[in-house]
Parts: structure tokens; C-alpha cells; sequence
């Protein structure tokens, strides 16, 4: 009780012919309150802020995979 939960969700996709596609994160991320900054952030850094991103880009990069954050989570 009183605990909060790390939450993500992770998603391996493949198609009938066999084909892999990148692995797909889904992090629970905490929503800006200025309405304006959280549609920048879910159009132009797939949910996260500007300091947050700066970590995240280059992980997809290094490991192939695509990270989001949902603040709705």
C-alpha cells in the first residue's frame, strides 16, 4: 500500500511470412501539466519531455527499437 508500480510494456511483432519488426516499449511516464508542452511531446518525442528524450533517442538508436511514453498509464 502506499507503493507506485514501474509499468512497462513490451511488444515483440512478427508477421505471418516470418518477418520480425523492432521491438516496441511503452513506458508509464508522468504528463506535463501545461497542456501546449504534453501535445508536443505525444507529436515530437513520443511522449516524453525534452530532458527525458535526450536519454531515450539515442537508446532506439543503439538497440534498434522504438520507446514511447504514456502518460495515461
Amino acid at each position: 500500500a502506499g507503493k507506485t508500480k514501474d509499468r512497462t510494456t513490451a511488444m515483440v511483432m512478427a508477421d505471418s511470412t516470418g518477418k520480425k519488426y523492432p521491438l516496441f516499449l511503452v513506458l508509464k511516464t508522468k504528463a506535463s501539466k501545461v497542456k501546449a508542452v504534453v501535445q508536443e511531446n505525444l507529436t515530437q518525442r513520443h511522449g516524453f519531455g525534452k530532458t527525458v528524450w535526450k536519454e531515450v533517442e539515442p537508446l532506439q538508436e543503439k538497440f534498434g527499437c522504438r520507446i514511447y511514453g504514456n502518460p495515461t498509464a
